[in-house]
C-alpha cells in the first residue's frame, strides 16, 4: 500500500517501487487458500491489494491497472481476487453429524465499482504441466498449483495464462511472454503496472523447475518498464513473490536474480514508446547475440581442454623419455660392473 501511494500520489514520491518481502502473496485469494490447496507459504494477496487500493484510493490516476506475474507458479489467488469482480457462484458442502448440508453463495467484491473488470488485467506466465522428467513420466504429478492452464483466459475481467512447459529454454519463454503477456497488456494501456516478481525460475533455484538466468530477469523487466513509461507515465510497483535459493546471500540465484531486477527498475524505461514489433526486434537481435556468445565461449573452452590435453601427453611423453634414459644408464652402469669383475677374476 505504501508502494503505490509512493507512485500514485500527487506529488508523486518515487518513479517505481520494489518491495521486498515476504511472505509471498500470489496464492493467497479472497478468503485464504485457492480450490481446497494450500496457499504456498503466502497469507494475503499482496499484488490484488495494491492493485485494488490504488484502483480505489488513486482513482483520479489510476483508471486501469494491470498485475502481471513472471514467478514460476501460476498466481491462483491473485487470479480469483480479478475474478471475484463479477458475480460468481460457488457451492459449499459442510458435514455434520445431522448429515450433509450445501448451499450455492454468491461471490462478489468490487474493488472500486460494479465496473472494474473492464479496469483489470491479470497476467501470468508460469510452469505447468508433468513433474517428471523425461526418463521416470509415470513418477510426476503436476506442478503446483496445476491452474493457469490452456484455455483459461477470460476478457471481463481481461485474463491471460501463458503455460510453459518445465524447464522451458529462456528464449521460448521470453517469446511467450512478450507474445501472449507484454502484446495484450500494452493493448489493454494500463495507468499502473504491479508485478509479481518471483525468481524460482531461475536455473539454479531447488525448485528445478525454470532454466533462467539473470539476463533473462533483467529483460522482462526492462520491456516491462519500457511499457510502464509508454502507458503509466514510468508508474509500476514490484513485489517478491518466490525465489528460494539463498545460500551465498547477494551471489545466490535468488540475489542475483533480484538485483538484476532493481538495476532495471533503476533504469528509465526507454523513450516511452513501446510497441510489440520493435520489441520483438530487440529479443531476437538480444537471442542471436547470446547464441553467438555461447558457441564463442564453447569454442574457446574446447581450444583450452585441447591445449591441456596437449600439455599432458607431453608431459607424460617427457616422464617417459626420462624413464628410458634412467633406465638405459641403470643397464650400462650393470654391463661395466659386469666386465671389471671378469678382468679382476
Amino acid at each position: 500500500v505504501a508502494a503505490a501511494a509512493a507512485v500514485c500520489a500527487a506529488p508523486r514520491r518515487a518513479r517505481n517501487a520494489f518491495c521486498a518481502i515476504r511472505p509471498p502473496g500470489h496464492h493467497a485469494g479472497p478468503r485464504g487458500a485457492v480450490g481446497g490447496q494450500s496457499a504456498g507459504f503466502c497469507l494475503l494477496s499482496n499484488a490484488a491489494i495494491a492493485a485494488a487500493y490504488a484502483l480505489a484510493v488513486h482513482r483520479e490516476t489510476v483508471r486501469r491497472v494491470a498485475i502481471v506475474d513472471f514467478d514460476v507458479h501460476h498466481g491462483n489467488g491473485t487470479e480469483a481476487c480479478v475474478h471475484n469482480l463479477v458475480p460468481t457462484e460457488r457451492s459449499e458442502v459442510w458435514e455434520s453429524s445431522f448429515g450433509v448440508v450445501s448451499a450455492k453463495l454468491s461471490d462478489f467484491k468490487p474493488w472500486l465499482s460494479s465496473k472494474d473488470a473492464d479496469r483489470v488485467f491479470f497476467g501470468s506466465i508460469h510452469g505447468f504441466g508433468a513433474e517428471a522428467d523425461d526418463e521416470h513420466p509415470e513418477e510426476g504429478g503436476r506442478f503446483y498449483p496445476g491452474s493457469g492452464g490452456p484455455g483459461t483466459d477470460s476478457e471481463a475481467p481481461r485474463v491471460v495464462n501463458a503455460p510453459m512447459r518445465l524447464r522451458a529454454p529462456s528464449a521460448r519463454w521470453r517469446r511467450a511472454m512478450l507474445r501472449t503477456l507484454l502484446a495484450p497488456l500494452s493493448t489493454f494501456a494500463p495507468d499502473l503496472i504491479v508485478v509479481s516478481a518471483g525468481f524460482d525460475a531461475h536455473a539454479h533455484d531447488p525448485l528445478g523447475a525454470g532454466a533462467l538466468h539473470e539476463v533473462e530477469f533483467e529483460w522482462m523487466t526492462a520491456e516491462l518498464m519500457s511499457l510502464a513509461e509508454t502507458h503509466c507515465e514510468g508508474r509500476l510497483i514490484s513485489l517478491l513473490e518466490g525465489g528460494y535459493h539463498i545460500t551465498g546471500g547477494p551471489v545466490s540465484s535468488l540475489g542475483r536474480a533480484a538485483a538484476a531486477h532493481v538495476k532495471s527498475l533503476m533504469r528509465r524505461g526507454g523513450s516511452g514508446c513501446w510497441d510489440a514489433t520493435h520489441a520483438a526486434e530487440r529479443l531476437e537481435a538480444s537471442i542471436a547475440a547470446q547464441h553467438q556468445r555461447a558457441v564463442q565461449c564453447a569454442s574457446e573452452a574446447a581450444r583450452a581442454a585441447s591445449a591441456a590435453s596437449c600439455e599432458t601427453i607431453d608431459a607424460q611423453a617427457g616422464d617417459d623419455a626420462q624413464g628410458l634414459a634412467g633406465s638405459a644408464a641403470a643397464t650400462s652402469a650393470s654391463a661395466s660392473a659386469s666386465a671389471a669383475a671378469a678382468a679382476a677374476a
